[in-house]
């Protein structure tokens, strides 16, 4: 079973009938952040999915928004900046499949987008942080198709052995969102 869902929302957010809303951060030189998470108990071991997906079922009234992130951690994930790291994350978007029998919608993340080099400052692998965060180039996992890209930052079933989180996050994007998760799976 797993604990409960937390939630944490960065100085910036802020929470008007049910929307959030990502701001600029001058703190940090980028829009703020909002994440759902849940923990595992006793960790997964989900190695027999290294070639999988995530499968998120849920819904938004936002679906425009492109901040949306899905991210999962565990046991030797390095961690890769001062601000970010020690999960896989990637970037996800409406629409997906429409769900028989309800307003959901299933949104299919092969891992092979997730990075574990991800910045801190916009949540993505294909960008430099600023000066502030020692302007670090990150990188991502060569099956996602973006650029800059090398194999050793996907996760592999070293990796996957002991899963202990996952997470939803709006992050880098600025803008109103909106999401409602049903379920989150992985399959192979």
């Amino acid at each position: 079973s797993s604990s409960p869902v937390q939630t944490k929302c960065s100085t910036e957010m802020s929470r008007a009938a049910n929307l959030q809303t990502c701001r600029f951060d001058s703190n940090y030189c980028a829009p703020g952040f909002c994440n759902a998470q849940g923990r595992f108990s006793p960790a997964k071991d989900l190695s027999a999915y290294a070639s999988g997906s995530i499968v998120i079922v849920a819904r938004s009234s936002t679906p425009d928004y492109t901040g949306f992130k899905v991210a999962f951690g565990g046991r030797g994930v390095p961690k890769t900046s001062i601000f970010g790291g020690g999960s896989f994350k990637a970037n996800f978007a409406f629409p997906g499949t429409p769900v028989a029998g309800g307003p959901f919608e299933a949104v299919t993340v092969p891992l092979g987008d997730f990075s574990y080099d991800w910045s801190g400052f916009t949540g993505r692998c294909d960008t430099k942080d600023p000066a502030r965060g020692l302007n670090q180039q990150h990188y991502c996992c060569p099956a996602s198709g973006l650029t800059p890209s090398k194999p050793e930052v996907c996760p592999t079933p070293k990796y996957l052995e002991e899963v202990t989180d996952i997470e939803i996050w709006a992050e880098g994007v600025n803008g109103t969102f909106h999401i409602e998760i049903d379920s989150i799976t992985i399959k192979v």
